[in-house]
C-alpha cells in the first residue's frame, strides 16, 4: 500500500488508524445489515411455504415487519437499544473516568490550626480544641502564641500539668494528618 496521499504528503499514524477503525465499523455495519436482510428474506419464504396456523402466523408477522410506521418505529427502537447497549459496554470496558481536576493540597496548607483552636476555646468545645492541638506540627507547637493557647486549654479544663506533654501526632501518609 503505498503511503502517499494525493496530496503528496505521507499521512500520519493517527490518520491510517482512524482509516483502519473506520473500515472496520462499515464492515461490521454491511454485516449486520446483510444478516438482517437475510433473516427477513428468509422469513418471508418461509412464511409462503407453510400452511395451517403457522403459516398464516409468519404471514402476518411479515406484514407487520414491512408496515411502514411499524418497521420504522421498530428500526428506531432497536437501534436505540443497540447504541445504549453498546455504550454502556464501551464505558465499562474503558473503566472509571473519574480525574483530579486541581492538585490536591495537603491538609495542613488548608487548615489553620491555630484559629481552629482559638475557635474551639471560645465556644468552650476543649475536646475539639485537644483535637486541634495534637494535629499541630513540632513547628507550630514550638511558637509563643501556641504555648500560650495550650496553657489557656489546659488551665480551662483544669489539666495545667499536661501542658508540657502535648506532642504531635504522627503524620499520615502524604503529609496529611488524621
Amino acid at each position: 500500500m503505498n503511503n502517499v496521499s494525493e496530496k503528496g504528503y505521507i499521512p500520519s499514524q493517527m490518520n491510517l488508524i482512524e482509516e483502519e477503525n473506520r473500515t472496520k465499523q462499515i464492515v461490521i455495519g454491511a454485516s449486520v445489515l446483510t444478516l438482517l436482510a437475510i433473516l427477513t428474506g428468509t422469513v418471508i419464504l418461509y412464511s409462503h411455504s407453510q400452511s395451517g396456523v403457522f403459516g398464516e402466523w409468519l404471514s402476518m408477522m411479515v406484514g407487520l415487519m414491512t408496515t411502514p410506521v411499524l418497521l420504522e418505529i421498530s428500526a428506531f427502537i432497536i437501534g436505540l437499544i443497540a447504541v445504549l447497549t453498546i455504550n454502556h459496554w464501551r464505558e465499562k470496558r474503558a473503566g472509571d473516568e473519574f480525574v483530579y481536576l486541581d492538585q490536591q493540597e495537603k491538609i495542613s496548607d488548608l487548615i489553620d490550626f491555630k484559629s481552629q483552636v482559638e475557635a474551639a476555646l471560645k465556644v468552650g468545645n476543649y475536646e475539639a480544641a485537644h483535637g486541634w492541638v495534637r494535629r499541630m506540627s513540632e513547628e507550630e507547637l514550638t511558637r509563643p502564641e501556641t504555648q500560650a493557647l495550650i496553657l489557656q486549654l489546659t488551665s480551662a479544663t483544669g489539666e495545667g500539668f499536661l501542658a508540657d506533654s502535648y506532642q504531635p501526632e504522627p503524620h499520615a501518609i502524604d503529609g496529611q494528618r488524621t
